[in-house]
């Protein structure tokens, strides 16, 4: 069953996710 809440948790974690992917990124380039 797709909820608002479900809604709120898929946004949440797509952010976290693209977030750390791109802090990922930087730590490479850096280095």
């Amino acid at each position: 069953m797709f909820t608002i809440y479900n809604l709120f948790y898929l946004k949440y974690h797509i952010s976290i996710e693209t977030t750390s992917r791109s802090v990922t990124l930087d730590t490479m380039s850096m280095s």
